[in-house]
């Protein structure tokens, strides 16, 4: 005779918790919906766009761009100098750029932020020094994909390669 195995309802009855989902702006199309914080990867369910998640840490002082979903924390000894388009962005040291964010940007105490800032909410802690421009409300986030056609999407879904097979005569 065989084990009975639990069902996955019996488990979590309700489906997941609140605290483990996110909410998801689509950069394609602009659909919001929700997904659980351990999603790597997922489609749209508006446009079927694939997206991709990546939270980013940095620890050590970078140049450059980074494009993801996921969340960029700024770590308190690190910098970060370029351009950011995230999920979510913790600034904990310093960061010079352009950071266009779905979700919230926090600045903590000891922050030093300069560039312009784009997201759907701000929390500056006392302590922090923000020089610069800063876009925020859910009218930003529908503005900042108009302002510019030469710039390229918040975050880039994921295309894949097209395959031609050619014929050997």
């Amino acid at each position: 005779m065989s084990p009975i195995k639990p069902s996955l309802s019996a488990l979590r009855p309700g489906g997941p918790q609140p605290s483990r989902l996110r909410q998801i702006n689509c950069p394609q199309c602009g659909g919001r919906f929700e997904a659980t914080r351990k999603a790597m990867s997922l489609t749209c369910p508006h446009c079927t766009t694939h997206l991709v998640f990546k939270d980013v840490s940095v620890d050590r002082p970078i140049e450059g761009r980074i494009d993801t979903l996921g969340d960029v924390e700024i770590a308190p000894t690190s910098s970060l100098t370029g351009d950011v388009a995230c999920g979510h962005l913790v600034n904990d040291g310093q960061f010079e750029g352009s950071a266009k964010v779905h979700g919230p940007i926090e600045l903590t105490g000891k922050s030093e932020t300069s560039g312009e800032l784009t997201g759907i909410s701000l929390e500056v802690q006392r302590g922090a020094t923000l020089q610069g421009r800063a876009r925020i409300g859910r009218g930003a986030a529908k503005d900042r994909n108009q302002d510019s056609d030469d710039q390229p999407p918040l975050a880039a879904p994921i295309k894949r390669p097209k395959i031609r097979v050619r014929r050997a005569d």
